[in-house]
């Protein structure tokens, strides 16, 4: 699930050049840092102490290196299906939501993933924790875990299902909808979902859960 505000009340600081690196043929951007822990700690409520927060950012970056999340990828799923197979293990563990923005690059031709974001929740992530995570090229998707089992939301669902393209409830959809991407979600028993946004975006009467496919299925 992701965290959302009323629309009318909901003032979204968009900065494009957030999600534009300046990156050269080659050169890896990404460090796979989530932001710095006083900042998390200060913001959101304290049912995490500051060492198990610091574990959990040690954990990020270390699979982050360990298993190439800094690298290129030749397709939105290889990206999203890399980020879950090396984050959703410490998601699950920890019971938190962890997510990244997923970029195309047009000059290499291939996929990047953004650093990651989590809001330490076992439900959300605040839509805002996004726009601090750089994205190589233009950004097409997004991709977050649902943490562990029983951990407060839908554990095996995307959350904001509509009825039709012009339904709003926020959510998981609601992200896909606001910034017309790509949603993907890791599941607590490993899975990882996709949403066609750009699907259901043509179809325009048919429910989004037509959309949801199992990735690699």
């Amino acid at each position: 699930m992701l965290f959302v505000q009323e629309m009318g009340g909901f003032v979204f600081h968009w900065v494009a050049s957030f999600f534009i690196a300046n990156k050269l043929v080659g050169e890896k951007t990404q460090k796979g840092r989530l932001h710095s822990l006083k900042d998390f700690y200060e913001k959101y409520p304290k049912h995490l102490s500051k060492g198990e927060i610091q574990k959990i950012r040690g954990a990020v970056q270390s699979a982050w290196f360990e298993n190439k999340l800094d690298g290129s990828f030749k397709s939105e799923s290889l990206a999203a299906q890399a980020f879950s197979d090396a984050i959703n293990p410490i998601s699950i563990e920890y019971g938190i939501e962890i997510g990244a923005n997923i970029g195309y690059e047009a000059l290499s031709n291939a996929y990047f993933l953004s650093d990651a974001v989590t809001s330490y929740s076992a439900d959300s992530i605040d839509y805002q924790d996004y726009a601090f995570a750089r994205v190589v090229g233009n950004r097409t998707a997004y991709v977050h875990t649902h943490g562990s089992p029983g951990g407060g939301y839908d554990d095996e669902h995307f959350s904001g299902h509509v009825q039709n393209f012009e339904g709003w409830n926020g959510g998981d959809i609601g992200f896909s909808q606001k910034f017309q991407i790509n949603g993907y979600m890791a599941s607590p028993s490993g899975r990882l979902y996709k949403f066609d946004y750009n699907g259901f975006k043509l179809a325009k009467s048919i429910p989004s859960r037509e959309f949801i496919t199992e990735v690699g299925r």
